[in-house]
């Protein structure tokens, strides 16, 4: 008996740069990271194949492999699977796993300056681009100050009249 055995190579799949991607809510990114293909026969083909659906904004051109987000994709961890399949008669397949972390926007209106030993609002947190609610909170060394009252549910930051004259990070 004689036969011959053809052993095809599978696709090895790797993309640019380092995950997980970090991306910030109200940012496009037309180009995250773009997976490539090497093996088997050339043009692949790409696609986004896990979660279904894909997430909001969340974007692959088929023959490139880009990946990218839109300004509309929600703050969150995405786990990404993408596949590529060769243009064999009988194709091959490989995937590749990544995380892109769309993280909240954050803006802050002032700060406004409030005279030693006076009360007054200070400043004002913003968290965009969430789909639950926000809880808001100071680092260590500032919330120690007994004199800085911050609302945690709306990001409201002010002073009482015992506040003390200097400059706070």
């Amino acid at each position: 008996v004689s036969f011959t055995l053809t052993v095809a190579g599978g696709l090895v799949v790797t993309s640019s740069g380092v995950a997980p991607y970090a991306e910030t809510y109200g940012t496009a990114d037309a180009s995250v990271t773009t997976v490539s293909a090497t093996g088997g026969t050339y043009p692949y083909t790409y696609a986004i194949t896990s979660p279904s659906p894909i997430p909001l904004g969340i974007t692959i051109n088929s023959t490139t492999g880009v990946v990218g987000i839109s300004a509309l994709t929600p703050a969150g961890t995405y786990h990404l699977v993408v596949t590529a399949t060769d243009s064999a008669t009988t194709p091959l397949t490989g995937t590749l796993t990544f995380d892109i972390v769309v993280g909240l926007k954050m803006t802050a209106t002032g700060p406004t300056a409030v005279t030693n030993g006076s009360a007054g609002a200070i400043s004002t947190v913003t968290a965009t681009g969430n789909t639950g609610t926000v809880v808001y909170s100071l680092d260590a060394t500032t919330a120690a100050l007994s004199w800085v009252t911050f609302n945690t549910s709306t990001g409201a930051l002010a002073v009482t009249s015992g506040s003390v004259a200097g400059s706070y990070p």
